[in-house]
């Protein structure tokens, strides 16, 4: 489809035979009608648009309409500069409106319909020209035949008729005719208007609003009907609905007076024209307002608890738009305030202590705007006692706090508590109670005078309704200046030695102590300090060695920490001298004590040098034993043998001892031969490795064995000794026959048989000559 653009012009021409009359001529472009007409040279034009008021132009022979489509029709009046005559033309606005969907019919008459060439139908969009049927003398022609059909009868009829089918936002526009294109086109146009649903609303506005103030919503919307120059001109209605109730507001805003309750409520809207649009999304206006009161939940005025109990969790609650910031913090005693943990709006869980006086709730709003609620808080305690003796505190309960006697003595007890405590104050003589106070925290008991009988341990004695009683004890030693000590006597018990006592008395309330004074020609000189035994108590007191027959002056005195006693009377004692008889036999004792020890001394050294050179004399005996036995070629030792062990058996065997000379005596004493190898048959052998030496050993063990079971000879051949054993050839031959009937059983296998027996090695054989070597080769 060919696509021409171009300005469609409608023109009406008007011809009168006066003079200076106007040919005026229109034009529909976007919506709007352009007149023209013949330029005259005119200075300028006065037009007048139906019953408006008069325009003039200047040096211009046209003028423009905007907005066709608000009229019906516009009848236009010209008049030329310095002319009488009104020039008149009206125009008639031809329109109409479908919705999308529907089939609409267009239908004009044209002033004349051309007898030869085409004749062409338009439709005009946005400035752009789109043909759509062609007619000439043959006949019509349909571009999109299932778009839009040609209903003129007869065809070349001035009686424009066409449909167009499912129309859509796309058809709306001018339509018209003509036989050219570069000419205006006879006759009226139509302009299809289609009709669309606005577009989905959009609420706006403000929607964070102050309590008590305006909230302005605004729904938002566009229509969609074409063409354009048609949907500027339209006015959208608007319908509100609250929680999908409708409201009577139309308008385009709606107002609102803000109170708490509106953040409950949501607003949406719909614009219409002719068609109703989708309706809006919900919208919620958000009620910004101050705390007006706080509370603590769970609800409370006054909380008592013990120091150290637990209170709490409490939750502070308040109701402000935004959410406030909850804080939490306490009051002590003093008045300051110290920030507290929670969490969220919640004060956790708080031991208590007795410093909290008010625990309080702050709701936090903008622009420093606070609200807060608090509960206060009593807390019971009851503190130890606190003793103080004229005015100093006794800390520690074991101190001992000394007076003076006869001063002014002032006994105080001090009890912190809640409530206010009851305080005592009590001698441990007695259970009576000195004085007591149940309205302030101090208790005051003053002695005017202290005496010695004061001294005593005291009780501070504290307790409340709520609290037992809580002590603390002190004691109160009222002190002077200690008595002088009684019975003090001295005697010299010994040549050179004295003995000093006394008696000790009162100490004056402090612990004293003694100085022993001894006087050195004419000054005092301290030979002694003692410590106090006890009242009633002896203290005796030893010297060093002084001077025999000589005379001394002894003066004695008892001190504390205040002062000390008067002196003592002196007294003297003369120091025993020994007798010249006991001189001398102390001095013979010790002469003889030493050379005792001197001659004791001298017998263990001779004593240990002749065990000394008696060890070395045996050592040197065997060295020369050992050498004389190594020049042996073989030594025969013999070893006595108890037949007593032989003798349980039921069938004695004879004991033969190869080359042993028959010996009886009274005891009646068997000799076994032991062979060992001498060091000289060992040295030859002694250079092999040792290995060698145990398998030569093993061989020749196993030959003697074998040699010894081939012959079964046992007494008259000796066996090596391969393991430096000592071994016994023992001969168990059998007998000859014996032709006695009482003759015992035979023992079978005794030929062979092992027999064990002891052998006494602390006898020596008699000595073996050796043999020549004649003997030996016969």
């Amino acid at each position: 489809m060919q696509a021409v653009f171009f300005l469609l012009v409608i023109c009406v021409l008007v011809s009168e035979s006066q003079e200076e009359n106007l040919t005026i001529s229109t034009c529909f472009k976007n919506g709007d009608v352009l007149f023209s007409w013949d330029n005259l040279q005119k200075k300028y034009y006065d037009v007048k648009i139906n019953n408006q008021t008069w325009n003039r132009t200047m040096n211009e022979s046209k003028f423009t309409v905007k907005d066709a489509l608000k009229y019906d029709r516009i009848k236009i009046n010209v008049r030329a500069d310095g002319s009488s005559t009104y020039n008149k033309l009206t125009y008639n606005v031809v329109k109409t409106e479908k919705y999308i969907g529907d089939n609409v019919s267009i239908s004009w008459t044209a002033p004349f319909f051309p007898k030869s060439g085409n004749y062409e139908i338009y439709h005009t969009k946005a400035n752009k020209s789109e043909k759509i049927i062609r007619i000439d003398s043959k006949g019509f022609i349909v571009t999109n035949q299932s778009k839009y059909t040609y209903k003129s009868l007869p065809y070349n009829s001035t009686n424009i008729s066409f449909e167009i089918k499912d129309i859509t936002l796309n058809d709306a526009g001018y339509y018209v005719a003509g036989s050219q294109t570069d000419t205006a086109l006879s006759g009226g146009g139509v302009v299809l208007i289609v009709l669309g649903k606005p577009q989905k609303p959009e609420i706006k506005g403000n929607l964070n609003v102050s309590v008590g103030d305006n909230a302005n919503l605004t729904c938002s919307s566009k229509p969609t009907s074409t063409p354009d120059y048609y949907a500027r001109l339209v006015t959208l209605s608007y319908n509100w609905f609250e929680n999908n109730t409708k409201l009577d507001e139309t308008q385009k805003t709606l107002a609102l007076k803000v109170s708490r309750n509106h953040r409950f409520n949501q607003y949406s809207c719909e614009a219409k024209h002719r068609l109703k649009s989708v309706r809006s999304d919900p919208v919620r206006v958000n009620p910004l307002y101050k705390p007006e009161s706080v509370s603590i939940i769970p609800s409370v005025d006054t909380l008592t608890v013990k120091e150290g109990g637990d209170i709490g969790p409490y939750s502070c609650s308040t109701d402000c738009n935004p959410p406030c910031v909850i804080t939490w913090r306490y009051r002590d005693k003093d008045g300051n305030f110290h920030e507290e943990k929670s969490h969220n709006q919640t004060l956790n869980q708080q031991m208590v202590n007795r410093s909290f006086s008010v625990f309080e709730c702050i709701a936090n709003y903008a622009d420093n705007f606070t609200r807060s609620a608090h509960f206060n808080l009593n807390v019971q305690y009851l503190d130890k006692p606190m003793p103080y003796v004229n005015g100093v505190s006794v800390l520690d309960p074991d101190r001992q706090v000394h007076v003076k006697e006869n001063t002014s003595l002032l006994l105080s007890c001090h009890v912190n508590g809640c409530p206010n405590p009851i305080i005592r104050l009590k001698r441990n003589t007695g259970t009576f109670i000195i004085s007591r106070t149940d309205s302030k925290e101090w208790l005051n008991h003053t002695i005017a005078s202290s005496q010695c009988s004061d001294t005593d341990i005291y009780t501070c004695i504290g307790n409340s309704t709520v609290f037992q009683n809580k002590k603390s004890t002190f004691r109160v030693n009222v002190t002077y200046v200690p008595q002088v000590p009684s019975n003090f006597t001295g005697y010299s018990y010994a040549s050179g030695y004295i003995n000093v006592t006394w008696v000790s008395e009162f100490d004056g309330g402090k612990q004293q102590y003694f100085i022993l004074s001894i006087k050195v020609g004419l000054e005092w000189k301290k030979v002694a300090n003692l410590s106090d035994p006890g009242q009633g108590k002896v203290v005796y007191f030893e010297s060093e060695r002084l001077n025999a027959g000589q005379e001394y002056w002894f003066q004695l005195k008892s001190c504390n920490i205040i002062n000390c006693s008067k002196e003592s009377p002196e007294i003297t004692i003369t120091v025993k001298a020994e007798t010249r008889m006991s001189v001398l036999l102390n001095k013979t004792f010790v002469i003889g004590f030493s050379s005792a020890v001197i001659i004791l001394i001298v017998t263990i050294i001779l004593v240990l040098a002749i065990l000394k050179r008696r060890t070395a004399l045996n050592r040197q005996d065997n060295q020369q034993d050992g050498a004389e036995i190594s020049d042996q070629p073989d030594v025969v030792l013999y070893a006595a043998v108890d037949k007593s062990a032989l003798k349980k058996n039921q069938n004695k065997a004879d004991v033969v001892a190869e080359d042993v000379p028959e010996k009886k005596d009274e005891t009646d004493t068997l000799y076994a031969v032991v062979e060992k190898k001498t060091t000289t048959e060992a040295k030859p052998s002694a250079t092999k490795p040792e290995s060698e030496q145990k398998n030569e050993s093993k061989r020749e063990r196993q030959k003697g064995a074998t040699a010894a079971e081939a012959t079964g000879a046992s007494g008259t051949s000796r066996n090596v000794n391969q393991d430096g054993l000592i071994y016994i050839d023992v001969d168990f031959a059998k007998k000859p026959e014996n032709k006695d009937k009482n003759e015992k059983p035979k023992i079978h296998g005794e030929e062979d048989r092992t027999e064990y027996t002891f052998v006494d090695f602390s006898k020596k054989a008699p000595v073996v000559k050796e043999k020549s070597k004649k003997e030996e080769e016969k």
